[in-house]
């Protein structure tokens, strides 16, 4: 019997699985690395949760709603601990933020309206094209003094460039 071509089979087959093998670790890790994650859909989530926490407790409206001053971004950093400013590279020092809430009662009329940051990026984002601000709305049943009504927090993040 002629051994050596019985060898020579095998190992042309070996080099093919590991061939095969070597193509699929390449293909899976280029997928998992090159893919191009969109963060800000989340960012916005959590800040809008982090909102409804400082202004809402057991169902009742807290007073820090009222301390707010609408475009006062002091008073958003002070009372509910938020920073609207993004400190770190590309974006130094600019806001790439926006928050609307808004109270309004169980007939749909608004009666207080509140913004922080560049609240013009929910009045634009459709406008912007290809690159525009990811946004969460959240109406959350409440009790402001004993009335009953829905606080309306809608949060808008930009940075098209830095986390996408």
């Amino acid at each position: 019997m002629n051994k050596k071509a019985g060898q020579r089979v095998l190992v042309f087959y070996w080099i093919l699985i590991m061939v095969i093998i070597a193509v699929g670790i390449v293909s899976a890790v280029w997928n998992v690395f090159g893919a191009n994650m969109d963060i800000r859909e989340a960012e916005a989530g959590l800040l809008k949760e982090r909102l409804v926490d400082c202004l809402v407790k057991e169902g009742k409206l807290l007073d820090s709603y009222e301390k707010l001053d609408s475009g006062s971004l002091d008073s958003l950093n002070q009372i509910c601990k938020i920073d609207l400013k993004d400190n770190t590279g590309k974006y130094k020092e600019t806001i790439q933020y926006g928050i609307i809430i808004g109270l309004r009662d169980i007939n749909d009329n608004y009666y207080s309206d509140k913004s922080f940051g560049d609240w013009t990026l929910g009045v634009t984002f459709q406008e912007k094209g290809k690159h525009f601000p990811s946004w969460h709305r959240r109406s959350v049943f409440v009790l402001d003094n004993d009335k009953k009504a829905f606080l309306e927090i809608a949060t808008f993040v930009d940075k098209n460039e830095k986390n996408t």
